[in-house]
């Protein structure tokens, strides 16, 4: 049985992160939720429509990804990647890697 306690819950409207505070034996953990699955449909049905011959060098600039701030959080957390002190390079590659494709515009490596 759970014996946290819901003591707070604050939602910002601008990221759509709602934030859960919990007390339990003296210590207090802070949750953040955010619903994704309206911003993945909207990533997948770009890359599903996006155009099979772009190129980045003939056809100019292009959105890479779209990744949701509480992705980005659970990236650090979860796989140590920290995507604000990381190089493009670095970047590029946890994009192409299996962990971030999904977010990806295109279905093409960066």
């Amino acid at each position: 049985m759970d014996s946290r306690h819901l003591i707070a819950e604050d939602y910002d409207p601008d990221t759509g992160i709602t934030e859960r505070f919990y007390y339990d034996n003296g210590k207090i953990t802070i949750q953040r939720l955010q619903d994704i699955d309206e911003h993945a449909g909207i990533v997948q049905s770009l890359r599903n429509n996006a155009p099979t011959n772009f190129s980045a060098t003939t056809n100019g600039v292009y959105a890479a990804a779209s990744v949701p701030a509480i992705e980005v959080e659970r990236w650090k957390t979860e796989h140590g990647f920290d995507w604000f002190q990381t190089t493009d390079n670095e970047k590029r590659k946890w994009l192409n890697s299996d962990k971030a494709s999904h977010w990806k515009m295109r279905d093409k490596k960066l």
